[in-house]
């Protein structure tokens, strides 16, 4: 498998996550993208907006408020990190 560049887009405003946004305030679960653990809106430390390489369709996603805090560690858990949520996203991961 290849390792694809992520490119991250200002999720903010973006529909996919606010339709995430939205399922979650309406009382949803969602699925962590990087520990796959489930969670309710109480518990997602993040939504996110997930753009292929390669031209595919973008992806809305969560991060739980542990794997959230990751986001902003050091180089090698951030790159780790974006390993697990592109395998997940890419339908490498159950």
């Amino acid at each position: 498998m290849i390792h694809q560049k992520t490119t991250f887009v200002n999720s903010h405003n973006h529909p996919l996550a606010a339709q995430l946004a939205a399922r979650l305030n309406a009382g949803a679960h969602e699925r962590c993208a990087s520990c796959l653990n489930w969670s309710d809106k109480k518990h997602v430390g993040a939504v996110a907006v997930y753009v292929p390489y390669d031209s595919r369709p973008h992806m809305g996603y969560v991060l739980c408020k542990r794997c959230a805090k990751l986001t902003t560690g050091a180089t090698e858990q951030q790159s780790e990190l974006t390993k697990r949520i592109e395998t997940y996203l890419d339908g490498g991961a159950e």
